[in-house]
């Protein structure tokens, strides 16, 4: 089990060893006889500060803590970039990234293989069944659907942009190549918050699996990236706690409580 602390730099040596870690144990385990399941959770622009168990006082996070204590901390971790897709693209490849095809946001998309090869298309060689669900980080901005099966991922349940993933409610979202309508969501508002029919995803695959191939899991969450907003549960133990300036940039969801709705996502994260 592991917890980082992400801080946004151009440094992605950690991602590299992270990943060439992750085959050489993957390789080693496989050779002397069953490999282990791989469950990596991504959680969007969460701060190391927001974790209580590195320092963080204004609210606990006890599941992650408990992670934390239990396994092991990377204190001198870095992301890969200052932005989301050249960020994953480290993560995903294994690469510096001066050395990844996506170098910054925009319409930009891994291509196909035998070029930026991601972990996924590695474990699957290896015998794995893979599957990312929520925020895509083999694309930036993409309208094909086949991309993340294309590149390692047997099952894919999520956004393919990632300006569609600043939504927390999204109205549609991708599953297995086929576009699903959300009923009831509006995009900065609705009735199903996006991160928890990713995890009831990502449940329900890990539960259909039928356990004679080891799986690799990509779980990337969108809190408590802005939008700012959270389901009533996670927000209402914050109301009231701190002066509050409401969140009104522009393009994102108007938020009269962002501290609250910022913890609520942080607790919905632990949850």
């Amino acid at each position: 089990v592991v917890v980082g602390m992400m801080k946004a730099s151009s440094v992605a040596f950690a991602f590299r060893l992270l990943v060439a870690s992750m085959m050489c144990v993957v390789a080693g385990v496989c050779a002397a006889g069953a490999p282990p399941n791989i469950v990596f959770i991504l959680v969007d622009d969460l701060g190391w500060g927001d974790l209580s168990c590195f320092g963080q006082t204004n609210w606990t996070t006890e599941r992650l803590d408990r992670m934390a204590d239990e396994g092991m901390r990377f204190t001198r971790a870095y992301a890969g970039s200052t932005v989301c897709a050249p960020s994953r693209a480290t993560l995903l490849i294994g690469n510096h990234t001066g050395r990844v095809f996506m170098r910054g946001n925009g319409r930009v998309e891994f291509r196909r293989d035998p070029q930026d090869i991601t972990i996924a298309t590695r474990l699957g060689a290896l015998g794995y069944a893979t599957a990312m669900v929520g925020k895509s980080g083999v694309a930036c901005l993409s309208d094909d659907a086949e991309l993340p099966h294309d590149k390692g991922f047997d099952h894919f349940y999520g956004l393919l942009s990632h300006v569609a993933a600043h939504r927390q409610y999204p109205p549609e979202l991708v599953s297995n190549g086929e576009r699903v309508t959300i009923v009831g969501n509006a995009g900065k508002t609705g009735e199903r918050y996006g991160s928890e029919l990713f995890v009831d995803n990502a449940i329900e695959w890990m539960r259909g699996l039928d356990g004679e191939r080891p799986f690799f899991l990509h779980l990337a969450l969108t809190p408590p990236h802005a939008d700012l907003t959270a389901p009533e549960r996670f927000m209402a133990p914050f109301r009231g706690r701190w002066e509050e300036t409401p969140h009104t940039a522009s393009g994102y969801y108007h938020q009269r409580e962002p501290r609250a709705a910022y913890a609520g996502m942080v607790s919905f994260v632990d949850d």
